[in-house]
């Protein structure tokens, strides 16, 4: 069945330059307009294939982007706008969380806040001088979006900033992330962009660790510095405070800046349903954000079983 496919993508890959940045880019794009719906359908044992009711309609979300995909499998069940890179904002900070992860220097080890860890914008929760562990960053970086956590954290791994954002691109090839760019680990710059399709896998692959997973169903952190000062940080994800019984979280991050908008992505399981990963991008609002996910969330169980 795929072996027409892979053929085609060889032949697609063997005359272009590598060294032409726009051949190798065109050559995705090529191989990825071979692939039909029929590529990302799931194969099991039984035959059973988890497909969409013939009489149900669109979901309909007010944000310019947004996916659903199967966590089994990585079938996109829902696509709009999937493949455009946009800005992420703080959703980077998964793959920071992911890059740290991979150079963890230990959860116990202390770290002192210095003025070069500053950034500009949100809540600050961390000043010059503070003396933290760096679990104390981790979870201050994913629960309240933490921007000084989340710089003070790439730098406690000891690479040097242009290191650390050369891992976390190399991560993202990795990890199949071809419309994605960082150029810093906070969010903060239009630059750090992806498509929706990327941060999909990007979800799936940072919520395999439990203590991106754990971390991220959070509701709140409180923390001691070593001076004394007591501080508390709380979620900017309104879903783990939703009275909906029905979905649990099984982790997610929001971002937001001007450019990006409202963005949301976050791994769901239905009571008594497969987990699915939604993204929501550029939405005009917080409240739309969440309100796309749960949009995104019933319409897949209402509309999908396996069959």
């Amino acid at each position: 069945m795929y072996w027409p496919l892979i053929i085609n993508c060889l032949a697609i890959f063997l005359f272009i330059d590598f060294n032409q940045p726009q051949q190798v880019v065109a050559a995705y794009q090529d191989c990825c307009g071979a692939l039909t719906t029929e590529h990302f359908l799931p194969t099991n044992p039984d035959r059973k294939r988890f497909v969409k009711d013939d009489s149900a309609p669109n979901p309909e979300i007010s944000a310019p982007a947004g996916v659903v995909m199967l966590v089994q499998d990585n079938s996109f069940l829902f696509l709009k706008e999937a493949s455009v890179a946009r800005p992420i904002a703080s959703l980077t900070k998964l793959m920071t969380a992911l890059v740290f992860l991979n150079n963890n220097p230990g959860f116990d080890l202390e770290y002192k806040i210095t003025p070069g860890d500053y950034v500009a914008g949100g809540k600050i929760n961390f000043w010059s001088g503070d003396t933290v562990t760096v679990a104390d960053l981790f979870k201050s970086a994913l629960i309240g979006s933490d921007n000084v956590a989340a710089l003070a954290l790439a730098h406690s791994t000891g690479l040097s900033d242009e290191a650390f954002v050369r891992e976390m691109n190399n991560q993202a090839r990795r990890l199949g992330m071809f419309s994605s760019n960082f150029t810093e680990p906070v969010g903060l710059s239009s630059e750090n962009v992806a498509s929706a399709q990327d941060l999909a896998r990007l979800v799936k692959a940072a919520l395999s660790y439990s203590e991106i997973a754990e971390t991220t169903s959070l509701s709140d952190y409180s923390f001691q510095t070593k001076e004394g000062k007591l501080r508390r940080v709380e979620t900017t994800n309104d879903l783990l405070r939703a009275s909906n019984q029905a979905l649990v979280l099984e982790g997610g991050k929001t971002g937001y800046t001007e450019e990006a908008g409202y963005c949301f992505a976050a791994a769901i399981t239905e009571e008594g349903e497969e987990t699915i990963i939604t993204v929501i991008l550029g939405a005009s609002s917080s409240a739309d954000r969440f309100q796309d996910t749960e949009e995104l969330a019933n319409w897949t169980s209402t509309y999908f079983s396996w069959r």
